[in-house]
C-alpha cells in the first residue's frame, strides 16, 4: 500500500511539473512573441518584410505592397519585434 501511494504521489507530481508546459503549446492565442500575438501584423527594425502573425504560430509574408494593401490600410498597426523574435516563428507562406 505504502508503495502504490508512493508511485501515486510522484505521478501527481510529474503531471504538474509537465502540464504547464502543453498548456502553453495547446492555446494558440496566447502570446506568440513576447510582444505580438496571434493576428498582429509585425516586422524586425533591420527589414522592411511584414509578416502576419497567424493563430497556428506561424508568420505568414506579405510579398508585395499591393498585397499588403489589399488587406490593409497602412502601416501604423504594424509592430516591431526583435529578429531573433521573428526568426524563431515558423514561415507558414505568403499572403495572397
Amino acid at each position: 500500500m505504502k508503495r502504490s501511494l508512493s508511485f501515486f504521489v510522484a505521478v501527481i507530481l510529474a503531471f504538474s511539473v509537465v502540464r504547464p508546459a502543453f498548456a502553453q503549446v495547446a492555446d494558440p492565442t496566447s502570446a506568440i512573441a513576447p510582444t505580438a500575438t496571434a493576428g498582429d501584423l509585425v516586422k524586425c527594425p533591420d527589414f522592411s518584410s511584414v509578416y502576419y502573425l497567424a493563430a497556428d504560430g506561424q508568420r505568414y509574408v506579405y510579398p508585395n505592397e499591393r498585397i499588403f494593401y489589399s488587406w490593409n490600410g497602412g502601416f501604423d498597426g504594424v509592430v516591431d519585434i526583435s529578429c531573433d523574435d521573428l526568426a524563431a516563428l515558423p514561415l507558414g507562406g505568403a499572403v495572397t
